[in-house]
């Protein structure tokens, strides 16, 4: 009696085609896995950031982007904040701090008080007068994580409950660390790196490589634009009887000669071509290599190259809005939450207790004078259409025009 064939009880899905091959053994797709390339430690990624000019600008540029033109504070007190800021340096350890975080995955902005309870919660609303010292930034390496709070209702839920200053061995609790991590990273990730986030090295790194590789390559054609082919008689012959430094001797003394007398003498039964290289193409094949680093770093190619518009497909103005866009985003979900808490200790250490500050980022995106001019000429064509129709009289034009060209005498005329 047959034996009844046995069903795989293992099912894949799919389409499958015998005939081409396809989800079958002769498939190499089926066989292609993803893997991780490479691990990184802190001297490389601080050598990369420190020594390759575009592993820098995709690190830098958005970051200095965004902060560079910094905020308003709108609500009492502005003034004293602001000057307040500037001792403390704030603006730049922010801009330290997200740097060093793309760059190694995490940093923090420490806050150092005259309590000198490091190791202590931080009581803000114990705070003295001016008793906030300074703020210093350091990288993840520097800022060791300790076990973290795996409680799932605390405020610092799969975040350290204190770290430890790799230089000098104190002991900070978490409630004095404003934090900024690097790309967002899974669970496992995350754990890996000691509780901290992602280099963006860790994506950009093979775009980065190939980008710079070819650009070597490149570099090193250039070396041999021009190329001397020597045909010599009984060359074969020559290096079969390991006669191979009678050879290069007949080949210097033929360039040493070339040298010297502007041409080229040989044996009459010998040969010389001179053959060139043709680079059509190359210049193409570069750029494209760098538009790969800018979609992948997610910032404009004028931008990260720092040229005006014009070549590489060059970005238009819709995408810098975009990119701006983006930007103003990052600023709303990342820095404002950090500002405000940073804002609570300033105001308690300047006024004695905790005020709410408000404030607004100022905006990114600058008209040049053509653009300004542009839109000056459009809002005088309209308001002359509108007084023309009776829509608006001159007096009700008259403000926004003298605030426009800040006039004083209410009775100046226009």
């Amino acid at each position: 009696m047959a034996k009844k064939k046995r069903k795989n009880k293992y099912t894949t899905d799919g389409f499958v085609n015998i005939q081409k091959g396809l989800a079958t053994a002769k498939d190499h797709q089926g066989k292609t896995h993803y893997r991780r390339s490479k691990y990184f430690n802190y001297n490389e990624l601080s050598t990369l950031y420190s020594t390759n000019w575009l592993a820098a600008n995709v690190v830098d540029v958005p970051v200095e982007d965004s902060l560079r033109n910094w905020r308003e504070i709108t609500s009492n007190n502005a003034e004293k904040i602001m000057q307040e800021e500037k001792r403390l340096g704030l603006q730049k350890a922010i801009e330290k701090a997200e740097k060093w975080a793309l760059v190694f995955g995490g940093a923090a902005i420490v806050i150092i008080s005259n309590d000198g309870k490091l190791h202590e919660p931080f009581n803000i609303n114990a705070m003295s007068r001016n008793g906030l010292k300074r703020l210093v930034v350091l990288d993840r390496y520097n800022l060791i994580s300790q076990q973290p709070n795996m409680d799932i209702l605390a405020e610092n839920y799969g975040e350290p409950e204190f770290y430890q200053v790799a230089i000098g061995g104190q002991t900070v609790h978490h409630s004095r660390v404003i934090r900024f991590d690097g790309i967002e990273p899974t669970i496992e990730e995350k754990k890996r790196n000691n509780y901290w986030g992602n280099s963006i090295y860790e994506k950009l790194y093979d775009a980065i490589s190939n980008s710079q590789t070819s650009t070597q390559l490149i570099n090193g054609l250039l070396y041999e634009s021009n190329i001397d082919v020597y045909k010599i008689k009984g060359l074969n012959s020559l290096v079969a009887q390991g006669q191979d430094e009678l050879v290069v001797k007949r080949i210097q003394m033929a360039h040493e000669l070339k040298s010297t007398v502007n041409g080229i003498v040989l044996d009459s039964e010998d040969d010389f071509v001179k053959k060139g290289n043709t680079f059509a193409g190359l210049a193409e094949i570069d750029d494209k290599f760098l538009q790969k680093v800018a979609g992948a770093s997610g910032v404009p190619v004028t931008k990260l190259l720092g040229i005006s518009p014009g070549g590489l497909n060059a970005t238009g103005e819709s995408d810098i809005r975009n990119y701006y866009d983006k930007l103003s985003s990052i600023q709303e979900s990342k820095y404002t939450p950090k500002l405000k808490k940073i804002d609570e200790i300033i105001t308690a250490s300047l006024f004695g207790s905790t005020q709410e500050v408000e404030f607004e980022w100022n905006t990114l995106w600058q008209m040049n004078d053509k653009d300004k001019a542009a839109v000056e000429l459009s809002n005088a064509q309209r308001d002359v259409a509108y007084v023309n129709a009776g829509i608006l009289t001159d007096e009700e034009i008259r403000p926004g025009l003298r605030e426009l060209y800040t006039l004083e005498d209410d009775e100046e005329e226009i």
